[in-house]
């Protein structure tokens, strides 16, 4: 196994042309995170990008994305934003992990995000794990709407307040793929209205995160592009997510409603109407992310398990971060034990 380690900028047509042949033929690989494109739009925004190219008796049988500053550990790309993250590796390849690490002039890898088929757990320190959910529209709309109707009311509920919608207010109007900047302006502006409302930190203040998310929206390609999809109701902007898919998958990004109609319940509206479109383009489905919202309860009928974690290589590094951390430890049990 040899390894090339090079800036993100530098990735060559037949690197990009290789990275998607492996992602498109490696089942694991379906979500828009494990796309060149997406790598390549991160390293134009910010700049500090680096992939490891990984050859086999001299044929690329994978990738791996990193962020690194001057020491040498490892961070996922974009790590605010990555919802995923893992090796792109041909399908059937397997390696030792710590071998690679240590190939890549790396102490430490840290990560987050991590599906759980893709490394052996024996090969990383696990910090904790949990789901990400899924809607599988694989077996088709009505399959789906049939299954969640067994577990949940919220579908008959969102159809019924449809109706109401438009004998109140008039005609809904959905657009699946929106070719308009203005209303991706407007989506980034109601969600920094939102993370005030929230009182957490506005993601879109970051300067290179808005760049991502504008040459998100600008791709356009086969096998990967920004969808900027919106509700309307009349004439007025009433929901609106923006997200990235590939053939198969579209990951749920940013998903924001007007408030003037939030007794109308827009958000759920639009989220129905997505998951038409996504089974009507034979999708296999929509990736709406970790997290406790009770909503991502109520439409997800499928999880993957996600980790987060690090793998690590004995040195000097490592020993020092090793007894910082049993040092926090011990502060935070003296801590209990005085407050208890």
């Amino acid at each position: 196994m040899d390894i090339q380690i090079i800036s993100a900028d530098k990735l060559t047509k037949e690197h990009l042309s290789v990275w998607s042949y492996i992602q498109q033929n490696n089942p694991l690989l379906g979500s828009p995170y494990f796309s060149p494109e997406y790598t390549s739009i991160v390293a134009e925004a910010k700049g500090d990008v680096l992939v490891a190219i990984i050859k086999d008796a001299g044929e690329i049988v994978g990738f791996f994305p990193f962020e690194k500053n001057s020491w040498p550990i490892a961070r996922p790309v974009a790590w605010q934003i990555a919802d995923y993250q893992t090796l792109v590796l041909k399908s059937g390849f397997n390696f030792d992990i710590r071998e690679f690490v240590e190939s890549c002039n790396l102490k430490i890898w840290n990560f987050c995000n991590m599906p759980n088929t893709i490394l052996p757990e024996q090969q990383f320190h696990k910090l904790r794990e949990e789901p990400s959910y899924i809607i599988d529209v694989s077996a088709g709309y009505d399959s789906y709407i049939e299954e969640r109707n067994l577990r949940s009311d919220w579908i008959k509920k969102t159809i019924k307040m449809m109706r109401k919608v438009e004998r109140d207010l008039g005609e809904i109007r959905f657009v699946p793929q929106l070719d308009d900047e203005s209303v991706l302006n407007l989506m980034m502006r109601w969600k920094s209205e939102q993370y005030a409302r929230m009182n957490t930190y506005d993601r879109f203040q970051i300067d290179w995160l808005k760049q991502v998310v504008e040459k998100v929206y600008a791709t356009r390609n086969e096998r990967f592009e920004g969808m900027l999809s919106a509700l309307y109701i009349g004439d007025q902007v009433a929901g609106i997510e923006f997200g990235m898919r590939t053939p198969s998958v579209l990951h749920s990004w940013f998903s924001i409603y007007n408030q003037d109609f939030y007794k109308y319940s827009p958000g759920m509206i639009l989220q129905l109407k997505i998951i038409e479109y996504v089974a009507s383009q034979g999708m296999k489905h929509i990736d709406i992310g970790a997290g406790t919202d009770n909503y991502k309860e109520r439409v997800a009928n499928n999880s993957i398990t996600i980790c987060h974690g690090y793998i690590e290589i004995p040195s000097v590094i490592t020993t020092v971060r090793n007894l910082r951390n049993r040092s926090m430890e011990m502060l935070n049990s003296v801590k209990t034990l005085v407050t208890a």
